[in-house]
């Protein structure tokens, strides 16, 4: 809780630069990975919706020695979601950079919240590994994400 709690304040600027002051917590939950755990399927938590601006970020907290994150940067824009509209998903996807994120247990890593993420296979043989998934939305009517 300690880990939890520091990495908290010390986002808690970062947050508010992003989506404001009046960010308010939206989502947390743990996800566990058991050892051989494939890929997860990309996906955004909040759809982007063409001209909204961000509004949510997500924040993976390592809470295991290690946990990984995959994340398709640029996925969150106009741009990106018509192509998925034109041509789905798996078609959008293929080319794209994926940014991989090796957190050790204690780091951070924040997103968009309509980027599309997966946590990352689990190769280990006999290590289950835990992600802390802390969401703020702007505050007001719809803090809740949803645009």
């Amino acid at each position: 809780l300690k880990c939890v709690r520091a990495a908290l304040t010390i986002c808690s600027g970062i947050v508010s630069q992003l989506i404001g002051r009046d960010a308010q917590l939206c989502e947390l939950a743990a996800i566990a990975s058991e050892a051989g755990a494939a890929e997860q399927a990309a996906h955004n938590i909040v759809a982007s919706v063409a001209g909204a601006e961000q509004s949510r970020v997500t924040l993976f907290i390592a809470l295991t020695e290690t946990a990984s994150v995959l994340a398709w940067p640029g996925t969150h824009t106009d741009a990106h979601r018509k192509r998925v509209e034109d041509v789905g998903l798996e078609a959008a996807l293929e080319g794209s950079e994926c940014a991989r994120f090796d957190l050790k247990q204690g780091e951070i890593c924040i997103i968009d919240s309509r980027e599309l993420h997966a946590a990352a296979a689990n190769l280990s043989d006999d290590e289950q590994r835990v992600l802390l998934v802390v969401s703020f939305a702007r505050g007001g009517p719809g803090a809740d994400g949803g645009q």
